[in-house]
């Protein structure tokens, strides 16, 4: 079955088809086990928002819920989005109570764009088709859910009492991504609920926008998430709120409509950002990462701009480790330094306007890369339970270069390095090191500026043929008569399981063993009244 939606922009006409299975809804207080019956779910809607389309290019669907293991969710990957609009079919949902239906918008990167997530709440039920909506009216009480289940959370228990409660203390006057879910999610577990809407507020950030000297007349701004306005501005400056807290694009239009300018910024809840829009004519402003002090001159006459003694003068700090300096437009030549230290070559400056110095090149706006890298999935090549060798395979996108992936199992880190031609590595594991048994198996990657990826997980569960263990001993070969030697057998391991007993024996002329009775894995042979020659063999096992 297919059916053509519209996720994410504009007004959202959407149908999302759903196929499921599994146990009547009689079973859903016990692990929901597949039967082979199917049902479906219509998802339909209509929102409209503030978000540019554009921007969205794919989209992941997913289905959560109780009884449905993480990291084995019923998915749809990198579902292609033009204009908002695309279509889908998941397969083999477990039927039950609650189920969460997580629509995920990507760029054209098939990067997650931060915080557009939607998601519905409905009842899949074997050989039924359940109509819902998945849109931003449905999203807080789904997040809601999404949050309890995450956190452990039995969903399908939840009553239809405590939906209303629920519902009572989520704001509906407010932007859905303005609400707390993780702590409404904790407090309902805990039965601590709070008694109104606003205990579970996040406070919105805000903007405030200079177009600079001599700017005139309207202008628009668009902050292209999913909970801010078009704001309406007059003059050259202007400070509006409402914004999501996180990091999104941003648009000036002039009086006429016309999109004339874009930039990005990072929003924290109830903080203001800073973003100018100037256009620098009359002068030269340089920021330099990393360096402290400027010596600027004219290659003609020499003119120094920065003082008459090297290295000049000291810029101004700003975030991170970035300084700032304005010269004059007469200005040609500089070096950054660090207080005469660590000095750049005579550098050229590139003119009016405001310019960015890094890693020995310049730019026109800031190059720091703050941006997450994303992992688009992370799977494993074999159904539970698993056994001997299984391959983890984990894609993952980032706006500039991914450096590497972190996959731990049992505790134990695996270091995976990605290629400059591939956003995909995999991990070959042996499954029978592990005692058998459930393992949370996570991952998280980085960016070449080490900026760290939301962790992703996935669940297997070993079944492999017992190993015996490896016995090891430590301790020295050769003794003086008359002397005791000390053997440790804590070096001694089982590949999947635990070492629950050592036994020692000694053969040979002269020695007495004693095992430590307080620690049966060290043990003492005493040489005393040994020969120079006398041999003697140690066994553990």
């Amino acid at each position: 079955m297919k059916k053509g939606f519209m996720i994410f922009g504009g007004v959202l006409g959407a149908v999302l088809c759903l196929s499921s299975c599994t146990a009547s809804l009689d079973d859903i207080k016990n692990d929901l086990a597949f039967d082979g019956g199917y049902g479906s779910v219509v998802v339909n809607g209509e929102n409209a928002r503030k978000l540019d389309v554009s921007l969205i290019g794919f989209a992941n669907a997913s289905v959560s819920g109780k009884g449905i293991e993480k990291g084995s969710e019923p998915k749809v990957l990198n579902i292609d989005v033009t204009d908002g609009t695309g279509s889908f079919v998941i397969d083999k949902i477990p039927a039950g109570k609650n189920r969460i239906v997580t629509v995920q918008a990507l760029n054209s990167s098939k990067s997650e764009i931060f915080n557009v997530t939607m998601r519905a709440v409905c009842d899949v039920e074997v050989g039924k088709q359940t109509s819902i909506s998945v849109d931003w009216s449905t999203t807080p009480y789904a997040n809601t859910l999404y949050y309890i289940n995450e956190k452990g959370g039995d969903v399908s228990l939840i009553t239809d009492t405590d939906k209303q409660k629920i519902l009572s203390l989520i704001d509906k006057t407010v932007s859905p991504l303005l609400i707390n879910y993780e702590s409404l999610a904790t407090d309902f577990i805990n039965k601590t609920l709070q008694d109104s809407s606003s205990s579970y507020l996040l406070s919105p950030a805000s903007i405030s926008v200079n177009l600079g000297e001599g700017a005139s007349g309207n202008f628009k701004i668009q902050v292209c998430d999913p909970s801010s306005e078009v704001y309406q501005g007059n003059g050259s400056t202007g400070t509006f709120t409402g914004i999501a807290p996180g990091t999104w694009t941003i648009y000036l239009f002039d009086a006429g409509g016309e999109k004339v300018k874009t930039k990005t910024a990072t929003f924290k809840s109830g903080s203001t950002t800073e973003v100018s829009f100037v256009t620098v004519t009359d002068k030269i402003i340089v920021h330099a990462y990393n360096y402290t002090t400027i010596w600027s001159w004219t290659k003609s006459t020499s003119q120094n701009f920065t003082g008459g003694n090297w290295p000049g003068l000291a810029m101004e700090k700003e975030n991170d480790a970035w300084y700032k300096f304005e010269l004059p437009l007469e200005a040609e030549m500089v070096i950054f330094s660090n207080n005469g230290s660590a000095q750049t070559s005579d550098l050229v400056l590139p003119g009016a306007g405001e310019w960015w110095y890094k890693d020995g090149k310049w730019y026109d706006e800031d190059p720091t890369d703050s941006e997450k890298p994303v992992i688009i999935s992370f799977e494993v090549n074999k159904t539970n339970p698993v056994s001997g060798t299984v391959i983890f395979t984990l894609e993952a996108s980032d706006n500039k270069a991914l450096k590497k992936a972190e996959i731990t199992i049992n505790g134990v880190k695996k270091t995976l390095e990605f290629s400059s031609v591939s956003n995909i590595v995999k991990l070959e594991y042996d499954t029978s090191v592990l005692k058998n048994g459930t393992y949370t198996v996570s991952a998280v990657v980085f960016d070449t500026a080490l900026n760290e990826s939301s962790e992703k997980t996935l669940s297997i569960t070993t079944n492999n043929v017992n190993r015996p263990p490896v016995a090891v001993i430590t301790g020295a070969t050769l003794v003086a008569p008359g002397k005791k030697l000390t053997f440790k057998g804590s070096s001694s391991y089982d590949p999947n399981g635990t070492v629950t007993k050592y036994e020692w024996t000694y053969t040979g002329s002269a020695g007495k063993l004693t095992v430590d009775p307080k620690d049966p894995s060290i043990c003492t042979v005493d040489f005393t009244g040994a020969s120079v020659g006398n041999t003697g063999t140690l066994k553990l096992t």
